[in-house]
C-alpha cells in the first residue's frame, strides 16, 4: 500500500504539470522571423533595413493585445518602427516592423543577436495579476561586405551590342 501511495504521489503531480504545460502550449500565439541561426540577416556597415516579424493568434484565441520588448538589441542596432503595443485579431497574423541600423565602425565578420519578446497584456488597468502568455524570438545579424548583404542587388550585366544577321 505504501508503494502505491509513493507512485501516486509521483504520477499525480507529473500528470498535473503535463496537463498545465499542454494548456499553455495550445494557447494559440506565435511569432516568426525570416532569419535564424543558420540563415542570418546579412548587413554591411552603414546599412539600414526594416524587417518584419510575424505575430500570430490562432482562430480559437480571442483578439489579443501584446506589449513588445526588444530584450537584446545587438548593441543598439534594433528598434521598433511603430511603438511597442500590437493588437492581433483572432485567426490572423500581424507584421511587426523592426528597424535595424548597422553603425559605420562595425567590423566585417561580427555577429550580433536581436531578441524580441511579446507578452499578452490588457487594455484595462484593473490591478489584477493574471498568468499571461508570452512568446519570444531571436535572430543573428552578421556584418558582411555590401556584396554579401541580404538586400544586395547586383548591377545589370553589360550587354554586348546587338548584331542583326540577315540571311
Amino acid at each position: 500500500m505504501e508503494n502505491k501511495t509513493k507512485i501516486l504521489g509521483i504520477i499525480l503531480p507529473a500528470f498535473l504539470v503535463l496537463t498545465l504545460s499542454l494548456f499553455l502550449v495550445s494557447a494559440g500565439i506565435g511569432v516568426g522571423t525570416p532569419y535564424w541561426t543558420s540563415y542570418p540577416l546579412k548587413m554591411y556597415p552603414g546599412e539600414s533595413v526594416t524587417i518584419y516579424l510575424n505575430l500570430q493568434v490562432s482562430e480559437d484565441s480571442p483578439d489579443t493585445l501584446f506589449k513588445a520588448e526588444i530584450t537584446e538589441d545587438g548593441q543598439g542596432i534594433a528598434s521598433f518602427v511603430q511603438g511597442d503595443l500590437y493588437e492581433v485579431k483572432s485567426g490572423s497574423t500581424l507584421n511587426v516592423p523592426i528597424k535595424i541600423t548597422i553603425p559605420q565602425d562595425v567590423q566585417y565578420g561580427e555577429t550580433r543577436t536581436i531578441r524580441v519578446a511579446f507578452a499578452e497584456t490588457s487594455k484595462e488597468g484593473n490591478g489584477m495579476v493574471t498568468l499571461q502568455n508570452a512568446v519570444e524570438t531571436n535572430f543573428p545579424v552578421k556584418i558582411v561586405t555590401p556584396e554579401e548583404s541580404s538586400d544586395y542587388v547586383a548591377p545589370p550585366a553589360k550587354s554586348a551590342e546587338s548584331i542583326t544577321v540577315w540571311y
